[in-house]
């Protein structure tokens, strides 16, 4: 969604269907009884959907998987990345919110096993798209967070350091075996 089309971020059942996400989602003949929207808390809990949850919040997770037709994998982001895995073998999806807290915890690469252990889908048959977020030169890292982050991920300009987090999220794939 863009700025423009108001807001969309959810935090219990009744932002799941004010007047903004209902025409949004209507924009691409989608219901809201089919979309499946995660409640943000900035970890790597990955939970597996099923069409009896659509319509519904899914508490205390950062990403959603599903290999059922007709259901609508949602989450929102301002600075954090999301990250969309699709396997066509397998007809599965999954989704995942990724800010730099879930990248340093392997939000990424959670979300690449649970796939595999719930659908069997293989590194190989992956496709991932990674949506837009903070990038390097506007992701200031302070100095009591810098140590946990790999010195590769990390840029030092005039004087201060940044962090990019695509590099992260890319490096995490990388070594899950996905092919870029």
């Amino acid at each position: 969604s863009e700025r423009s089309d108001g807001a969309m971020k959810v935090k219990d059942r009744v932002m799941m269907r004010t007047k903004e996400r209902q025409e949004y989602f209507r924009q691409f003949d989608l219901s809201l009884d089919h979309v499946v929207a995660a409640s943000l808390t900035h970890g790597t809990n990955i939970n597996l959907v099923r069409s009896l949850e659509r319509g519904s919040l899914v508490p205390d997770t950062d990403g959603l998987i599903s290999s059922e037709r007709g259901v609508v994998l949602s989450l929102t982001t301002v600075d954090c990345f999301p990250v969309y895995a699709f396997d066509p073998v397998m007809q599965a999806i999954g989704l995942a919110h990724v800010g730099w807290k879930g990248a340093l915890h392997g939000i990424v690469p959670t979300l690449m096993e649970k796939m595999k252990d719930s659908f069997g889908c293989l590194p190989k048959d992956l496709r991932i798209g990674i949506g837009p977020g903070l990038r390097v030169c506007h992701f200031r890292i302070q100095d009591d967070i810098r140590g946990q982050f790999e010195p590769t991920v990390l840029e030092r300009r005039r004087g201060e350091w940044f962090g990019d987090l695509p590099k992260l999220i890319i490096r995490q794939l990388l070594g899950q075996g996905i092919h870029l």
